[in-house]
């Protein structure tokens, strides 16, 4: 079982550990925010967890995460990623400040400024995004442990032969997937 992440007095966070539902994770985070001592349970630490978990990875298509980066630039521009640099710049905060924020942020800021056009600053962020990503996949593939699936099948099959291998064969009924 995942263990407590609101017990007393301290909230016990595991280093590694599967969680249930994405319900579950934000309350979880909630707690962590409201709690201002946090450690970890000694239990939990490096590779010797009592936990047995099973990290998959989704692979896509160079050209369909490309369009999903994009896709989310254009979400990301539509609910006011330029209204809040705007924001927070009449806050207080420095344009050198928004630009240490991120790849984003420095983009907008600079488009902003009337360094960058419009056209050049959404670019400019989806080639960083998508060098980004690139960065990120090296960094996991190198992780052994992550089974790499590429669609909801190959999931639900490597989850089964993992819960039968674990004594666990009805567990996937109850998944949150």
């Amino acid at each position: 079982p995942v263990p407590s992440m609101t017990s007393t007095p301290y909230s016990v966070i595991p280093a590694r550990f599967a969680i249930a539902s994405a319900r579950r994770a934000k309350a979880g985070i909630q707690n962590i925010d409201k709690n201002k001592h946090v450690r970890l349970d000694p239990r939990f630490h490096g590779d010797d967890t009592k936990i047995n978990f099973l990290q998959l990875g989704i692979t896509q298509p160079k050209r369909k995460l490309k369009e999903l980066i994009k896709k989310r630039l254009l979400k990301r521009l539509k609910q006011g990623m330029v209204a809040e640099v705007i924001k927070l710049h009449k806050q207080g905060v420095s344009w050198k400040r928004l630009e240490e924020f991120g790849l984003e942020y420095r983009a907008v800021a600079q488009y902003l400024q009337k360094k960058l056009s419009k056209q050049e600053m959404i670019d400019r962020i989806q080639k960083e995004s998508e060098q980004y990503a690139k960065r990120q996949m090296t960094w996991f593939k190198r992780d052994a442990r992550i089974k790499w699936i590429k669609n909801y099948k190959e999931a639900e099959k490597l989850v089964k032969i993992f819960q039968i291998k674990k004594g666990n064969k009805n567990a996937f009924n109850n998944a949150p997937f």
